[in-house]
Order: structure tokens, then C-alpha cells, then sequence
């Protein structure tokens, strides 16, 4: 893949596009945003799924509505990479007019500096597609899982990778995929003091 590959129009200006067009009452179809970003379709609709499980006070309900497409999206990265359209069940999914409006007020302006930073580069690792979609197969799943306050970790991971899959940008990419490593060594680490601690005897 090469740099040439990128949408000329970036992302922040498209979904400020969106949500003036549409407004906050005005639900989007998944494969519109798609259509307006270009060839990144996999990377984005991961962004937007992900997002609102990052932030401290998501919209209520809105990771139940949207965590279906974003395992079944993922999935399909996994198995065709970035280079495949996504399913059409996944393009019908309606992303909801008042995250698009709060993601342009508030996103639009930390993206349009992410893109500043971001771009064509580590090329090789940036490639590696099908294995940051075994990595959102597993994060989506965690997502489901209903464990408060949990989700920040592997939603921002999930984020990670999706953003250096948009700008092809190796650096974010092994980022995302040294993170989830880091994630699930420490998760398995927990996971083993949790047990010792449930199985130590009474002191006598």
C-alpha cells in the first residue's frame, strides 16, 4: 500500500461536512461516511464505533447499538483486510445525528491535529491489516462484556489501530498492537492474583 492510496478529503472535514448537512437530528448511514472517506472504509467505521466507548460519559446505550457492527466489522477486516468493501449489514448501521454532532464540535478539532501528525509511514507494519483485525475481533468482544468503567482501555486501543489504518500510519498502528499485548499480559497477571487471592485459606 502507498501513501497515494489516502483520501484527498481528511476525516475531520468530512465529518463536519456531515453534520452540517444532516444535523443533530438526522441519523447517517455507516456506508455514506464510508463513501465520503475513500478506500479506509474498515478504519473508520472502527473509529466511529469505538469512539464513544473512550470518553468518560458516553451517550447511554450507544456501545450496545453500535458493538454488533463494530465485531462483525472487524471480523471482516480480519479476513479481507482494508482492501474489501464493508458487509452491507454493516453499512445500513445507522450512526446516530447527535454523536456525529458532538464528534464534529468536539473531534473535528483534535483530528484535524492528529492528520498534521499523522501520515504515510513504518509502511510495512502499517500493512499489517488481517492482524489488527484479529485485535478488534477481541477488543469488540471485550466491549460487550459488561464491566463499568472497562471499557476506556481497549476502546483507545481499538482507536489506535483504526487511526493508523485511516492515515496508513505504521507508528500508531504498532502502538495499538504493543498495547494490546501490554493489555493482556497485565489482564492475565490480575486474572492470577484475583485467583490466588480467592483460594488462599483462612489463617488458622
Amino acid at each position: 500500500m502507498s501513501g497515494q492510496e489516502i483520501a484527498e478529503k481528511p476525516i475531520s472535514v468530512v465529518l463536519t461536512e456531515l453534520s452540517a448537512r444532516n444535523g443533530e437530528g438526522v441519523n447517517v448511514r455507516l456506508g455514506d461516511v464510508v463513501d465520503m472517506i475513500g478506500s479506509r472504509g474498515h478504519g473508520i467505521a472502527i473509529v466511529l464505533l469505538a469512539l464513544p466507548d473512550t470518553i468518560p460519559a458516553p451517550i447511554p446505550g450507544l456501545s450496545g447499538i453500535l458493538g454488533i457492527p463494530l465485531f462483525f466489522i472487524s471480523l471482516h477486516l480480519a479476513i479481507f483486510g482494508e482492501t474489501g468493501r464493508l458487509p452491507k449489514r454493516a453499512e445500513r448501521v445507522a450512526v446516530p445525528g447527535r454523536f456525529l454532532t458532538l464528534l464534529a464540535r468536539y473531534g473535528a478539532p483534535v483530528l484535524r491535529r492528529a492528520e498534521r501528525v499523522t501520515g504515510p509511514r513504518f509502511l510495512a507494519i502499517a500493512g499489517r491489516e488481517r492482524l489488527v483485525g484479529l485485535f478488534c475481533v477481541l477488543w469488540s468482544l471485550v466491549l460487550w462484556l459488561p464491566i463499568p468503567f472497562l471499557n476506556g482501555p481497549p476502546a483507545t486501543l481499538l482507536v489506535l489501530m483504526a487511526w493508523g489504518l485511516i492515515q496508513r500510519d505504521g507508528l500508531f498502528v504498532g502502538l495499538g498492537l504493543v498495547g494490546s499485548f501490554a493489555l493482556i499480559a497485565a489482564s492475565v497477571l490480575l486474572g492470577d492474583v484475583f485467583v490466588d487471592l480467592l483460594i488462599q485459606p483462612d489463617p488458622v
